[in-house]
């Protein structure tokens, strides 16, 4: 597993370089200023003592004036498990996740960052591997900040029907139901080249749930019913152990905090390491990050 991952991950920091245009927009330029296509390629790693989730992804956009633009893209992901002492419950998986496109609107305010974006996702994922729900989902984000100085607030106010991958954490699950959720922190930029952050977050479900594990091994088509699941399991990590589970609200709800460092080592490009904590699931999980952004329109780093 290690060798195959390591040979991908390399392979692709040499695409990213070799498209890497000899004159690079700087990060300091208005927004209002750049138009066109953009590029964004990225590696995300999430690992904990149960198992590795890694998400490699790649996406192309287009901005078509000073407010508004599209991007479109595929995330591709290596999991790799090990919670159980049994070895056939354990191992190594990859494939495609859910093909997605995302409108967002960047409206100019005059000392405010908004952005809101609403993501719709294909069902392109293997389900039977937990990369998919199989079906269409969304995820309407509202993302606020506002800097002073080297400090900069922010606040992510969103509603999906399904739990979406966050930028500091690749979840060990695909979910599908209606959720809301928040998240509230900041940012502090120690020097030009790196900055520290923490953020608290809450996802709020409703209705129905169903969780499809990305490290249990098993069907989808073999479902954990709301009958069948023990009292108060829904809050414990049961997609370990089970492939499918179906129940109430209360088995995506979820709350936590988290902490990072970001290195800009130029201005197109970020690394990111940090510590992710879910409270109800007893988590803790270190993750890492290496993004490339050819353009300064539209950030992936939602932590500035």
């Amino acid at each position: 597993m290690s060798r195959r991952f390591w040979k991908i991950v390399i392979s692709f920091c040499l695409t990213c370089v070799v498209r890497t245009p000899t004159t690079l927009v700087r990060a300091s330029e208005s927004p209002a200023e750049v138009k066109g296509f953009t590029f964004y390629g990225g590696l995300q790693g999430s690992a904990n003592s149960d198992a590795q989730v890694n998400r490699l992804e790649a996406s192309v956009g287009y901005n078509f004036n000073r407010t508004f633009g599209v991007d479109c893209g595929l995330p591709f992901y290596f999991v790799n498990s090990n919670f159980s002492t049994d070895p056939s419950l354990n191992g190594f998986r990859s494939g495609l996740g859910n093909a997605f496109v995302s409108f967002r609107l960047m409206p100019r305010l005059a000392d405010w960052r908004y952005v809101s974006s609403l993501m719709v996702t294909a069902p392109t994922g293997d389900r039977d591997s937990g990369f998919s729900t199989g079906r269409v989902t969304f995820d309407w984000n509202n993302f606020v900040s506002r800097p002073f100085s080297r400090f900069t607030p922010f606040a992510n106010l969103g509603v999906a029907n399904t739990i979406s991958d966050t930028n500091f954490f690749s979840r060990p699950f695909s979910s599908l139901g209606v959720v809301g959720h928040f998240e509230g922190g900041a940012s502090y930029r120690l020097h030009r080249s790196f900055s520290v952050g923490a953020s608290g977050y809450s996802v709020v479900p409703t209705g129905e749930q169903k969780i499809y594990s990305r490290v249990a091994k098993g069907q989808s088509n073999n479902l954990t019913s709301p009958a069948a699941t023990a009292p108060g399991q829904g809050r414990s990590r049961a997609f370990e152990s089970t492939a499918v589970i179906v129940d109430a609200a209360d088995l995506a709800r979820d709350h936590g905090f988290a902490g990072w460092l970001t290195v800009y080592p130029a201005a197109t490009m970020y690394l990111q390491t940090g510590y992710h904590r879910s409270v109800p699931y007893s988590l803790n999980t270190f993750f890492f990050g290496i993004g490339i952004q050819l353009d300064s329109v539209y950030h992936r780093i939602i932590h500035p």
